[in-house]
């Protein structure tokens, strides 16, 4: 039918579903077509290449058709094409050289497609050009030099590729360029000092390469930035101050590198549209300057994992949503001006040598704050308000003196995941019971002696997910009646007595305790079992068979070191099991390596240590 409308100019079907639909009746488009627009229509196969070089059209938009495949064809100088998109397509192959006849093109974009190889020199030629997306691409090699004449081009993207070599300064000559990504590929050198030349620039990202050396140490001429990452690199060096003077900046990454030193402590300010900076995972140093509390549309602050000193001044901006400075050398009181960040929603500190106490009525009167994790502070959970944490769903103490726990059954009613780790806690916190939404609970290293009560298997009304209580001194199980525990973890303890069976758990250790006895082959009634570690106990007798010939889709990883087994290995692997880990050394196990091991395709991890 397409074919009889000779003096067809748009054929315009977007996100009309045409999956059941051949390709063929494309291949009879007339020459007359000036626009072609089929994104989102679910079409397969492989797009007749030969449409792309009717002598009228200005516009082809495939993007979104996941499975259409193809390739370019050779490309007329005489095209009047300015807007090709294959975005998420699977046309793949090399790029034509030809694609620079392509004079009158402003807008490619290639994104998420298959094509590959380098991009041809004459990519500079398309002197019409203001929009090229290359992102998650296969193409690579570095950037031809010709890319410096795209005078015109205003958007350029190379997100996830596979491009190298240094990033030339020549880009310096694109001055309309007002967004410039050319993160997560293997550029390597370092930052061309020239690429802060480019005035026109917003939005430049260059995360996620293997650039090293210093922040260039000018940029003045990037006023109209508002956006700045650099963060996943090797770079070295002190924040130039001029970073902090950006006057429409409003986000800064530059985390995940080796940064080093103080920052500057009085900038010429130009940060009032500041809304988010990630200085995390660097080697800064030094007092955490004053101004970076008062920057006054601030809302996400991390400067976790560095090596800040001293005491956290005085919060004045109430937009702050998100403040991370925990594993710095950070000591003394959280202020009180915190009680003020009305808006805040996540919060996590750590002080230096437990030289840091935590006023919790402070912190209990933000209504909004959802995750709280604090580390080597002194502290109380014994609050005096009556409406305290109402949206805390996550409190992580780890490393913590807690000089006592909740009292009121109106406290840390929402917490869904706890976390007490290394608390020096004795015994299981009776508030527990109250927490009727918990899912999540780590007690683990504390000197929790004794047996685990009854009533910790059905916290949170029964929906407890995930419990660790390793590293303690626990002595007695009993009945695990959990039906929801998926992640079950009693190693390092001193459990004694027949192995304790878990109801339904995905990950289960027992490791490094003194249970005894024989496995009991009801283990295999544990049909979701993905990991299950028993190693460094007491156990003899054989290895149930079934634990190999049950768990066909779930076991992953079986640890059995370190006890007493006996007997031969059983000869029962079934085809279809997913086994990554089998571990059976140091026991008295003999007999042949088993044949039917060969089942086990996925192995990663073989410790047999059998005699043969």
């Amino acid at each position: 039918m397409v074919g009889n409308l000779t003096e067809l100019k748009e054929l315009i079907l977007d996100s009309v579903t045409m999956s059941l639909h051949a390709l063929g009746p494309l291949a009879n488009l007339p020459y007359s077509l000036t626009s072609l627009q089929l994104s989102n229509c679910e079409l397969q196969g492989e797009f007749p290449a030969h449409i792309f070089q009717l002598p009228n059209l200005l516009h082809v938009g495939l993007s979104g058709n996941n499975y259409l495949t193809g390739t370019f064809p050779e490309f007329n100088q005489s095209s009047l094409l300015e807007f090709l998109d294959t975005s998420f397509t699977g046309f793949s192959g090399k790029l034509p050289a030809s694609i620079g006849n392509l004079r009158f093109l402003k807008h490619l974009d290639l994104t998420g497609s298959d094509f590959s190889g380098e991009l041809p020199a004459s990519i500079g030629n398309l002197m019409s050009l203001r929009y090229l997306d290359l992102s998650f691409t296969k193409l690579g090699g570095s950037i031809p030099a010709s890319l410096v004449n795209l005078s015109a081009l205003t958007y350029l993207r190379t997100r996830y590729s596979n491009f190298t070599g240094q990033i030339p300064s020549s880009l310096s000559n694109l001055k309309q360029v007002t967004f410039l990504d050319l993160s997560e590929n293997k550029f390597s050198g370092q930052i061309p000092d020239d690429l802060t030349s480019l005035t026109q620039l917003s939005h430049l990202d260059l995360s996620k390469n293997q650039l090293v050396g210093p922040i260039p140490s000018h940029g003045n001429g990037l006023a109209n930035l508002t956006f700045l990452s650099l963060s996943n690199n090797q770079l070295s060096g002190k924040i130039p101050s001029w970073l902090f003077s950006l006057p429409s900046l409003e986000q800064l990454d530059l985390s995940e590198n080796q940064l080093m030193g103080p920052i500057d402590s009085s900038p010429s300010f130009g940060l009032s549209n500041l809304t988010y900076l990630y200085l995390y995972n660097n080697k800064l140093s030094g007092n955490i300057p004053s101004w970076l509390f008062s920057l006054p549309s601030l809302r996400h602050l991390d400067l976790r994992n560095n090596k800040f000193t001293g005491e956290i001044s005085e919060f004045q901006p109430k937009s702050l949503e998100y403040i991370y400075l925990r594993n710095n050398e950070i000591h003394g009181p959280i202020p009180e001006s915190f009680s003020g960040l009305e808006n805040l929603t996540g919060l996590t500190l750590s002080s230096y040598n437990l030289s840091g106490s935590v006023d919790m009525n402070i912190l209990s009167k933000l209504k909004h704050l959802g995750y709280l994790s604090l580390s080597n502070y002194s502290l109380s959970l014994g609050v005096n308000n009556s409406d305290e944490f109402p949206a805390l769903e996550l409190l992580s103490l780890t490393s913590c003196t807690i000089r006592e726990f909740p009292s009121s059954n109106h406290t840390l009613l929402n917490v869904d995941s706890l976390v007490l780790s290394s608390c020096n806690i004795t015994e299981f916190p009776s508030f527990l019971k109250n927490l009727k939404k918990l899912r999540v609970l780590d007690l683990s290293d504390n000197r929790i002696q004794g047996e685990i009560p009854r009533w910790l298997w059905e916290t949170g009304d029964g929906l407890l997910s995930y419990l660790n209580v390793s590293h303690n001194s626990l002595t007695e199980v009993g009945e695990i009646s959990g039906n929801n525990l998926e992640i079950l973890d009693m190693g390092s303890n001193n459990l004694q007595g027949p192995l304790p069976l878990p109801p339904r758990s995905v990950w289960f250790i027992v490791s490094n305790n003194k249970l005894s006895g024989e496995i009991p082959s009801s283990i295999c009634n544990s049909n979701f079992l993905s990991i299950l570690d028993l190693s460094n106990n007491n156990f003899t007798g054989m290895i149930p068979g079934c634990l190999f010939s049950s768990f066909t889709n779930g076991l992953l990883m079986l640890y059995m070191r370190m006890n007493n087994l006996q007997g031969v290995i059983p000869e029962v692997f079934a085809r279809g099991n997913r086994l990554m880990t089998l571990d059976l050394n140091r026991n008295q196990l003999q007999g042949p390596i088993p044949r039917s091991l060969v089942n086990c395709t996925g192995l990663q991890v073989l410790d047999l240590g059998i005699t043969i």
